[in-house]
């Protein structure tokens, strides 16, 4: 069986899903959600917050996003650890020792203080407010949308989806600190032991699935916004390469394909209500099954039909 969906930060419910469960899988055309770069980015600056003597979470930090610190700087600072014996966070406040341009004490001094500032904060917010500070105070997505690129866009979403399923896992958990967030998700972010059989559910894009078929295709999230996508609506021509994916997507199922899309998503801004794609509402009706029968009068009947 194979899962599609527009976006990759929509592989992370089902991933997630799937571990609790115990199903195998693997994800073609893309790396797991927890391993990638951006979101192991901010879980560094939340491991630092928990243990300052993390110093592979410090080197995966500091420079994320870019402060304009290279390699010789972080060498710079692992030398002045080792020879006082302490870790980088501690070293990289001794930072006067070291003769760095202004430009780059500057930067190790803003990052050191930033962590300064939610170490005092930890016992005071939950993850998701600790996470959203930083991603705030940092500029993060402020710095991927100025790059404007569809890479940038994908990184974003996944920072959003990072925000989300913290604010959700605030919303349902008695213990919302930081540190009993990274300890559920240890359980997916620790791929080593995780074995991938031949025997495994497939999750990918739409984008990457071209020229792969599967006996049983799943499209998910198909809701107006998501698929055909927001930044792909106008003009019409992205709009019909959203809907030449959407056909690709179809035809990847040998024997069952199945449709769906969800009623409501938590947002940032809270939970939202979702319309059904325009491209359910393309297809024939006589060659749709629906599971409730309620449902067909949702689907917008817009635009042209897929032949």
């Amino acid at each position: 069986m194979c899962i599609l969906y527009r976006t990759n930060a929509q592989s992370r419910s089902f991933e997630e899903e799937c571990r609790r469960i115990g199903i195998p899988y693997v994800i073609i055309g893309g790396v797991k959600f927890y391993e990638r770069r951006e979101v192991k980015g901010i879980i560094a600056y939340l491991n630092i917050l928990v243990n300052s003597r993390d110093d592979m979470a410090f080197k995966r930090a500091i420079n994320h996003p870019a402060r304009g610190l290279g390699k010789e700087t972080l060498n710079q600072i692992e030398r002045l650890s080792k020879k006082h014996g302490t870790c980088l966070l501690d070293a990289a406040q001794k930072v006067d020792i070291i003769q760095l341009s202004p430009k780059r004490a500057e930067a190790v001094t803003n990052f050191i203080e930033l962590i300064g500032k939610y170490r005092e904060l930890k016992e005071k917010l939950n993850v998701y407010e600790l996470m959203k500070g930083i991603v705030d105070d940092t500029a993060y997505l402020a710095g991927l949308e100025k790059e404007s690129t569809r890479e940038a866009r994908n990184r974003a979403e996944n920072v959003l989806e990072l925000l989300s399923s913290t604010q959700q896992f605030c919303q349902v958990s008695e213990d919302t600190s930081v540190e009993a967030w990274l300890s559920k998700i240890s359980l997916f972010s620790d791929i080593d032991g995780w074995e991938e059989s031949v025997d495994a559910l497939t999750l990918m894009t739409a984008h990457n699935a071209k020229g792969l078929e599967f006996p049983i295709v799943f499209i998910t999230g198909l809701e107006e916004g998501l698929f055909p996508h927001s930044q792909s609506l106008y003009p019409e021509e992205e709009l019909e390469e959203e809907r030449r994916l959407f056909y690709v997507g179809m035809t990847r199922a040998k024997e069952k394909l199945i449709l769906s899309y969800a009623l409501q998503r938590v947002r940032l801004s809270g939970r939202r209500y979702q319309l059904p794609s325009r491209f359910i509402g393309e297809i024939p009706a006589s060659l749709i099954w629906v599971e409730r029968t309620s449902i067909p009068q949702a689907f917008p009947r817009v635009g042209r039909p897929v032949s």
